[in-house]
């Protein structure tokens, strides 16, 4: 995972499209009031308290696993990569560059587009 300020807006709009996330020990979250990152280390009793002030940055299988429950599938395309919706429309498109710099955010970005487009 390498965090740029697109992939903490990607967190905040996937926030914003409807994404709830169930908190637990190794996430890493963004602290809305004060722009901090962090992990969390302990399981949180009332989630309800820590989503109200921080949202999720999620990485690696976290993401390709929220695209799988989701029926989103991945394509891959002469070093690039597409990913399509569960009906098999294209959600997201990028080319080889962009996977090799940053993979997590170009999966992170379909996840968004699919969260938009039907909610949760």
């Amino acid at each position: 995972m390498k965090l740029t300020e697109r992939y903490i807006q990607l967190c905040r709009d996937l926030a914003d499209a409807g994404y709830v996330w169930n908190p637990r020990p190794g996430d890493w979250i963004l602290d809305i009031t004060d722009e901090s990152i962090g992990m969390l280390t302990t399981y949180i009793e009332q989630p309800e308290r820590l989503r109200a002030v921080n949202i999720q940055i999620p990485y690696g299988l976290q993401i390709h696993d929220l695209l799988l429950e989701r029926k989103c599938s991945r394509v891959d395309l002469s070093g690039g990569a597409r990913w399509d919706d569960r009906v098999g429309v294209q959600l997201y498109e990028c080319d080889a560059a962009a996977i090799k710099a940053n993979e997590d955010e170009e999966a992170l970005a379909a996840l968004v587009i699919d969260f938009q487009r039907f909610g949760t």
